[in-house]
């Protein structure tokens, strides 16, 4: 069983990170965790001295942001990250998402709340 989690490390998020882990156990899954951001290689391919020698290359941004939702995920779950595959998708939130998960062959997905509620829906 193949459990993908979509987390964008809020409060919401983390119920869903535990609910998904707690069903990983009971299942003996395999959890996946996907973070999705908006495009990350939205440098100008006309204009690349726009973007200084200080900006971080997309595969370093990826790679931070994978250990950033690793350690999270690990610090939810109290498991090494080894046990779990994290996923940084770029765009399009649901739609990659549901990429993913078709790509990842996942049975089931769990995805949190937004949090609005009450007046915050207004």
């Amino acid at each position: 069983m193949r459990i993908l989690v979509a987390t964008d490390l809020s409060e919401a998020a983390t119920e869903a990170v535990q609910q998904a882990h707690a069903y990983a156990q009971w299942t003996n899954g395999r959890l996946g965790v996907c973070h999705v951001v908006p495009q990350l290689a939205a440098a100008s391919v006309l204009f690349p001295q726009e973007h200084g020698p200080g900006a971080l290359s997309v595969l370093e941004l990826r790679e931070r942001l994978t250990q950033i939702v690793g350690d999270n995920i690990a610090r939810l779950t109290g498991r090494s990250p080894a046990d779990f595959d994290v996923f940084i998708e770029e765009g399009s939130t649901y739609a990659e998402i549901v990429r993913r998960a078709e790509a990842w062959e996942s049975d089931v997905i769990v995805v949190g709340s937004r949090g609005a509620t009450g007046l915050a829906r207004l």
